[in-house]
């Protein structure tokens, strides 16, 4: 049993599906190191020791796994309860969310402000008095820290010809290979929403 897993879960109040993506999240991190220049091929093994059926990282040259939910169970919960363990458990203080399109990416930021009423991250205490700073898109126009910075999708890959949005393109896509490179050979990509991440790919192995 771990004790954080069973504490976030509680204070979250996660569905069984939830519970169990995070546990294997445990799983994983336990096995892997968070740090960079870490060997693929070390980590592809010590993923298929846990999870026989894991296929692989999808071509990618850093370690990523994609959690499948179905419609409804909370995948944003969940995202914050990845947030949350990471945090306490490695002392993780960095994470990319990126967005499918915008109704998600206005529910993103809804959801991982504090006060409102989806809060994904009410309960847990290391975030009680000083949350995470989120920043959006637009926001890093004019400011270029971030903790946990959120996109969506189009903003990146967009073929809009508008002024504004070339700008915002080619900022985005620039972070996203600066994104690419750090995580190269190192820390994991956790993708709850989509699997998407910085290559643009469609496809990423399910656990």
């Amino acid at each position: 049993m771990n004790r954080h897993v069973d504490e976030i879960a509680a204070r979250l109040s996660l569905r069984q599906p939830q519970r169990r993506s995070l546990e294997i999240l445990a799983e994983i991190t336990d096995r892997l190191p968070l740090d960079k220049g870490m060997d693929l091929t070390t980590a592809l093994e010590a993923a298929r020791d846990a999870f026989p059926d894991f296929s692989g990282f999808d071509s990618r040259d850093f370690p990523s796994f994609c959690f499948a939910l179905a419609t409804g169970v909370g995948k944003t919960r969940l995202m914050g309860a990845f947030v949350a363990y990471l945090h306490r458990v490695h002392g993780v203080r960095n994470f990319l969310i990126l967005a499918p399109g915008l109704t998600v990416y206005e529910k993103l930021i809804t959801d991982f402000t504090p006060g409102t009423a989806k809060y994904v991250l009410k309960g847990i205490h290391e975030f009680a008095v000083l949350p995470p700073m989120l920043v959006t898109g637009e926001i890093l126009k004019g400011l270029l820290r971030a903790e946990i910075p959120s996109f969506r999708y189009g903003s990146i890959f967009s073929t809009s010809t508008n002024s504004r949005a070339r700008v915002c393109r080619i900022f985005a896509k620039s972070l996203a290979k600066a994104i690419s490179r750090y995580c190269r050979g190192s820390a994991i990509s956790c993708c709850s929403w989509m699997s998407r991440i910085v290559t643009g790919q469609s496809s990423a192995p399910a656990l």
